[in-house]
């Protein structure tokens, strides 16, 4: 982008591919797109049809038992990069449906500070 001293010519500043190609760097646009478009696809393809007995869990607690212990292995074991985007498309499902993530946490133990 050249520019005479300090001031960018107007068809630099709007130029599309470069505006792309600045908001790719900036914003990762690309590897968001594609994660979004995953969730989408596994939202359409499973998570829609699901009834509201099989959503109204705590899904987050679900991943932190199962689908988190990399040591063990289970991470793979239960679906990996999957089940991370399945996760998010039940967390979605579950705010549309009832407004709200569904957590199983117990009153008193919860910490304000």
């Amino acid at each position: 982008m050249k520019t005479d001293g300090f001031v960018a010519k107007t068809n630099e500043i709007t130029n599309k591919e470069h505006l792309d190609t600045l908001a790719e760097k900036v914003y990762n646009v690309k590897d968001i797109t594609d994660i979004v478009l995953e969730i989408l696809v596994d939202y359409l393809e499973q998570v829609s049809f699901m009834k509201d007995e099989e959503l109204m869990y705590d899904r987050s607690k679900w991943m932190l038992d199962f689908g988190q212990d990399t040591e063990e292995g289970d991470y793979e074991k239960f679906g990996g990069h999957d089940g991370d985007i399945h996760t998010l498309a039940i967390l979605i499902e579950q705010i549309r449906r009832y407004g709200k993530i569904i957590y199983d946490v117990k009153k008193k133990n919860v910490r304000f500070d």
